[in-house]
């Protein structure tokens, strides 16, 4: 593991662990702050803020529970994004996420603000890393 360590080190920055099917690893619900482990993993998914248009890189960012914490939402890497604070804070005012089939986070706006249709606001998808 050592020698695979080291040489991925020459070709990228961090190294994520996915299983058979692809997918990263769960952590699961033990406790509510991220893992070391899973910000990598959320480093090399969404490379920053999910929020559509914001362009916030991955260090300067918070994870999110798309399920929140409070409501039973695990801390599994499947129920994380990242958010820049700002809107981060969006969330404690009527903003809502959810995952998408395909992974990625939509944001859906309060229902005061609810006639903006995506291409409006900006939905798009950002290529992954992995």
């Amino acid at each position: 593991m050592r020698d695979l360590i080291r040489m991925a080190a020459h070709a990228h920055h961090y190294l994520a662990i996915f299983n058979d099917n692809g997918r990263p690893l769960y952590l699961g619900r033990s406790k509510r702050i991220t893992s070391p482990e899973q910000r990598l993993v959320l480093h090399a998914r969404d490379r920053g803020c999910t929020h559509p248009g914001c362009h916030v890189p991955g260090y300067l960012r918070q994870v999110h529970h798309i399920t929140d914490w409070a409501h039973d939402g695990p801390t599994d890497i499947d129920n994380l994004t990242f958010a820049c604070a700002p809107h981060h804070h969006l969330l404690n005012h009527g903003w809502t996420t959810r995952k998408r089939k395909d992974g990625t986070t939509e944001w859906i706006p309060p229902p005061q603000l609810s006639t903006i249709t995506a291409k409006e606001f900006g939905a798009v998808p950002v290529a992954p890393l992995l």
